[in-house]
C-alpha cells in the first residue's frame, strides 16, 4: 500500500504498513514444507494427526480428481464442506492445479 495515501501509517511507529508475499501459491508453499519435512504434523483433527507427506499425497489426489471431473486452472469451484481435513485437501488441491476456491463454512 502506498504509504501516501493512507493516513493512518503515522501512526504505526516502526511496524510495516504491507507485506511482502512470495510468487508461489498457497499450494506451492505446503509442498514445499512437505518436501523439507515430510514427517512433521501438518492437521490434527478428531486425535488423528496427518503429516505433510500425508497431506502432500491427499492435496495432488484431490487435484487429480477434480481435473478427471473436468475442472481446469482458473475455474471458480465453490466449497462447502465442515472443518475436516477433506476441506483442506479440497482447498489446496484446487489451488495446486490453478483452479480458485470459494470457501462457504
Amino acid at each position: 500500500m502506498n504509504e501516501l495515501k493512507a493516513p493512518w501509517a503515522s501512526s504505526y511507529g516502526t511496524v510495516k504498513t504491507g507485506l511482502k508475499y512470495p510468487e508461489i501459491s498457497m499450494s506451492d508453499v505446503v509442498i514445499k514444507t512437505a518436501d523439507a519435512h515430510p514427517d512433521l504434523i501438518a492437521l490434527s483433527c478428531m486425535g488423528k494427526k496427518i503429516s505433510y507427506k500425508t497431506l502432500k499425497r491427499k492435496i495432488i489426489a484431490c487435484a487429480n480428481a477434480f481435473a478427471a471431473l473436468g475442472i481446469r486452472a482458473g475455474d471458480k469451484v465453490t466449497i462447502c464442506m465442515p472443518n475436516l481435513p477433506q476441506t483442506v485437501y479440497a482447498l489446496y488441491g484446487l489451488n495446486y492445479m490453478g483452479a480458485v476456491a470459494s470457501m462457504i463454512h
